[in-house]
């Protein structure tokens, strides 16, 4: 891992994009290209076509994640009117006035956060950084590898660091300042998090709680979850609003001395 002041660059979000690129791409069209019958210069103008290929393609993906910041404003009514509108639907299907009024406030919040997020470094991100997605050295227990790219796609940088301290379990122990920390730390050895990221990182935490609802009543919706499995969502998504509460300022402090240079 790298180490040392961050500056942040179209060139050096590119750099780790590809990489992410190529790691989800996969096994199997790198053994493609290498057990192919072709002499050494075929083989090598292939590689460099993908590569480039994988360059152009994350490029754009990086011009996306501008323009998804730029147009931030325009989705500020749709998250408060899906969040409303899906309260008032598992109100009707059993779901208690509270958690519908709950999930409604954090709809509103989430869209008016929304709207003030185009200063945001925007770059292509995983999307999904659960325990279940990274591979670890059972020795060393160093990240060693990323599964499931399927959420992958342009995105704010600190999206990544903000969904994968929600799916860990820094947040939920009694010392969570010093295992958040030593977590914020870790990653600001690789990508210190700027100011405005940091603030983010609250109004991220109810975006991820509220996600998680939003996804898992689509799949209710479809036939495929339990209605209790969208309540488990929402009260998930209470227990988050609960310790915003609670530690947030705490949240900051500690999230702003692991990001400051040193």
């Amino acid at each position: 891992m790298s180490s040392g002041r961050y500056e942040s660059s179209d060139s050096n979000h590119i750099g780790r994009a590809i990489t992410f690129l190529l790691i989800g791409i996969g096994a199997g069209a790198l053994a493609a290209l290498v057990l192919a019958p072709k002499t050494g210069k075929q083989f090598r103008r292939d590689l460099k076509r993908g590569y480039e290929d994988a360059k152009d393609t994350l490029q754009d993906w990086t011009e996306e994640a501008k323009d998804r910041a730029r147009d931030a404003k325009e989705r500020v009514r749709d998250v408060a009117e899906r969040g409303a509108n899906l309260a008032d639907e598992l109100r009707e299907a059993g779901m208690g006035a509270e958690q519908a009024g709950l999930l409604t406030a954090a709809a509103d919040r989430a869209g008016r956060w929304w709207s003030g997020t185009g200063g945001l470094p925007g770059q292509v991100i995983h999307g999904d950084l659960t325990p279940a997605n990274f591979l670890a050295d059972p020795g060393t227990g160093e990240v060693i590898g990323l599964l499931d790219f399927e959420l992958a796609g342009a995105g704010f940088r600190v999206q990544d660091t903000m969904a994968a301290l929600y799916y860990s379990t820094a947040l939920t122990t009694p010392d969570w300042p010093r295992r958040t920390a030593a977590f914020l730390r870790g990653c600001s050895s690789v990508n210190r998090l700027e100011p405005a990221e940091v603030a983010a990182l609250p109004e991220l935490l109810i975006a991820r709680s509220l996600g998680s609802v939003l996804w898992r009543a689509a799949r209710w919706r479809a036939g495929l979850a339990r209605f209790g499995d969208v309540i488990a969502r929402v009260e998930k998504l209470e227990a988050s609003t609960r310790w915003l509460a609670a530690n947030e300022g705490t949240f900051l402090f500690v999230a702003t001395a692991a990001n400051a240079a040193p």
